[in-house]
């Protein structure tokens, strides 16, 4: 039966008999300990991984048992507002409202990684951009690199052509060290790239924030495209294409939903150097951020114990000021002056004397001269043992780009440049010869202090009428006690390890600086000069922004490479969208879901596109009179699921879960409306509940988990059918 309604083909269809109609078999009834923000199935394991507004990340079995609980750590303000899985289901992604996005490893939900916002939107004085930069949607793409060779088809011409590397200031390295903790990753978890198999297979995060910035992650990790306004609004859902030629979005312009693909052909070409870059690029991160942790530890464990030394160095002012007729100006001053004279004649004056009997004694020199030479041993072990095998380990990384780089215009393509990445492998070594020259230093430093305190104690002995040169007590090295008193104790006297660990501001070093570093110090050697090294810490910054700026380039290339092709217009107001199908696809032409405002109708579109714009045409729309649709969620072979409650409680009606069923809209008229009551559907009454978002579905296992109120949950199986006149008895008895 046909009528024209408003321009409009209604079909009418005998509906079918709701009692005859086969329900979903509920396989699980629980209850939640905390309201649920977002939930997603892994497609690999029978797992519903659930994020909750108590700032938790869970994964539970079929039988609800919990394989683990992670803590989101203090989200407060910034919820989870998305998740998605890796296509083999090791991985699952995090997005929150703040534009974060954290990983975690699906066995037991260690975190792996996480972004800073990479957002644009200006954020109020609390630091909070007010959601306007939450994550909106997320979706991997994966492709098989080992079916395509090295010098795969497309010229891979055009790529940015590199000069030498620029010499980054102070202010320069600081923004970039900023820029690259927002486009970058933070390197205080396990890493990522653990998590990969060797199988060639390019992983790629897709994700969508709401102030419309749109950033594709390799691995999940490293940027390789960045828009920072694709849209107005933001990608309400994304949808691979397959072997990683574009990405179709549904995005809003101007609060008008439309569908636009990204065409990424460039990266699929280049995706076996893509994948090689991004693995080595990420264990030189992962490098780099143990480095950066063995600095700050060799700094602050130096640092704290010298400060405790010099500490007690000051006590001596006290003794001074008891003994003479005030305080000195300088006292480190007056301290050298009187030590050298106890070096030269053997005696204390009343000054010394009243201070190594009252205030530092023989007993705390002994504690404090094991305490400095156990801490010069451990600074000296982190410098040679630790820290010079990962710059090995990261110079071998470097290397491994510098050999990708050198294939020629194939690795053009995606920003990688020969003179580029010499040039960054020239800063490393410089890096490298700090490090030894400091380690040297601490060497140097625990033979002084070795000497100095040897120096004390005998000189103490003598004080109190003992002997001091008995066999236990070696006599001490007058150089090494001299150098000491005037590196440490004179007056503007410049301390070389103080200023290598950054006790002593100095000027803070440049990318030119230290690439001369090498060139200055063969020639102080040669002429038999000190070279006195450079803030260890320091040159480690410089090293990491020239790095992560090297790494941040391929990412402009090849953003520059992706182009968008006009969005198409879908008519009326709509509330949200989804793709029928988020599978990757190499169709021309993609189905999309959109509920209407009034969520009483969902309407189904057809988008073409080519390479410069995009076509949506209405296909068919499903209203659900007396019905508001509370969500929507597509379902394998372009089936979806819609959880309805009724508009007006009266009458017991009750809430219901439908599924299309394969074929539903086939034999409908295009551009119709339909009742979805008058489709082949299967449908599954909720008595008593109050269904809310989110709707899960698993496609590869058939299931679905309905949240039937805010701490309670059930799970259907959607494959299995049960009688639902049984069904419904059996849940009032539950009730």
């Amino acid at each position: 039966f046909k009528t024209s309604v408003a321009n409009q083909t209604h079909v009418t269809r005998p509906r079918a008999s709701r009692a005859t109609m086969p329900a979903f078999a509920l396989t699980k009834d629980a209850k939640l300990p905390s309201p649920v923000t977002v939930a997603a199935w892994c497609p690999t394991m029978d797992l519903l991984c659930v994020a909750a507004k108590d700032s938790s990340l869970c994964a539970l079995r079929l039988n609800w048992q919990k394989l683990w609980v992670h803590a989101l750590g203090d989200t407060s303000s910034h919820d989870a507002c998305a998740l998605a899985f890796r296509p083999d289901g090791k991985v699952i992604a995090v997005g929150y409202t703040d534009g974060r996005v954290s990983a975690h490893a699906v066995e037991d939900g260690a975190s792996l990684r996480g972004t800073e916002p990479t957002t644009s939107a200006a954020k109020d004085d609390s630091g909070d951009a007010g959601g306007a930069c939450a994550v909106t949607s997320m979706t991997w793409v994966t492709h098989d690199t080992t079916r395509i060779s090295s010098t795969a088809s497309g010229s891979g011409r055009g790529g940015a052509a590199y000069g030498k590397m620029g010499s980054f200031t102070a202010s320069e390295v600081a923004k970039e060290r900023a820029k690259s903790s927002e486009l970058f990753l933070r390197a205080d978890s396990t890493s990522l790239i653990d998590h990969e198999d060797a199988s060639g297979r390019l992983n790629t995060l897709c994700i969508s924030t709401a102030d419309g910035g749109f950033t594709m992650r390799a691995f999940g990790m490293m940027p390789i495209v960045y828009f920072t306004r694709m849209c107005s609004f933001g990608a309400e859902a994304l949808a691979a294409r397959e072997d990683l030629c574009g990405v179709d979005a549904i995005v809003k312009e101007d609060k008008r939903p439309g569908v636009r693909r990204l065409d990424t052909s460039h990266i699929a070409t280049h995706a076996r150097e893509v994948h090689l870059l991004v693995t080595h690029a990420a264990h030189a991160k992962k490098t780099l951020g143990r480095l950066e942790s063995i600095v700050n530890e060799a700094v602050k464990m130096y640092s704290a114990r010298w400060q405790k030394f010099m500490k007690q160095m000051d006590a001596f002012s006290d003794s001074l000021a008891m003994t003479t007729d005030g305080r000195s100006d300088h006292l480190m001053e007056e301290l050298r002056q009187r030590l050298e004279n106890v070096l030269a004649t053997g005696t204390f004056d009343e000054a010394l004397e009243h201070f190594f009997t009252m205030s530092f004694k023989i007993g705390q020199v002994k504690r404090m001269a094991k305490d400095l030479d156990a801490m010069c041993t451990a600074v000296h072990d982190l410098l040679v043992s630790e820290m010079a095998l990962l710059i090995d380990a990261l110079l071998l990384r470097l290397g491994s780009l510098l050999a990708l780089a050198r294939l020629g215009h194939q690795a053009k393509g995606i920003g990688l440049d020969e003179a580029h990445i010499e040039e960054v492998i020239k800063l490393c070594e410089q890096f490298a010869l700090c490090v030894m020259d400091t380690a040297r230093l601490v060497t140097q430093r625990a033979a002084q202090l070795r000497a100095f305190f040897v120096f004390i104690v005998r000189a103490q002995i003598v004080a109190e009428d003992g002997d001091a040169h008995g066999p236990s007590l070696p006599a001490p090295r007058v150089d090494l006690v001299q150098s000491f008193l005037q590196e440490v104790f004179r007056v503007r006297a410049r301390d070389s390890l103080a200023t290598a660990t950054g006790m002593i501001s100095e000027v803070i070093p440049t990318t030119k600086s230290v690439m001369q570093y090498g060139v200055d110090r063969l020639r102080a050697l040669a002429n038999g000069q000190t070279l006195h090294p450079l803030c260890l810490k320091e040159v480690f910054y410089v090293v990491q922004s020239t790095i992560e700026h090297m790494l941040n380039a391929p990412c402009d290339i090849m953003t520059r490479k992706c182009s968008w092709a006009r969005p198409s217009t879908i008519e009326g107001d709509v509330s949200y969208s989804m793709f029928s199908n988020a599978e990757p696809t190499a169709a021309p032409t993609r189905d999309s879901f959109h509920v209407d405002a009034s969520n009483e109708c969902i309407h189904v579109y057809r988008t073409t596109t080519n390479a410069t714009e995009s076509t949506s045409v209405r296909t068919l729309s499903i209203t659900t009179p007396d019905e508001i649709i509370i969500d929507a969620a597509a379902y394998k072979n372009d089936r979806i699921a819609l959880l309805l409650k009724p508009r007006n409680i009266d009458g017991g009606v009750k809430a219901r879960l439908v599924l299309l069923e394969d074929g539903a809209l086939l034999g409908t008229l295009p551009g119709s409306t339909v009742c979805i009551n008058d489709l082949n559907i299967r449908s599954r009454t909720l008595p008593g509940a109050e269904p809310l978002k989110p709707l899960a579905l698993s496609s590869n296992r058939g299931l679905a988990a309905v949240f039937v109120s805010a701490t309670r949950v059930q799970l259907y199986d959607l494959e299995d059918d049960d009688d639902s006149d049984d069904d419904e008895d059996a849940d009032d008895d539950r009730m």
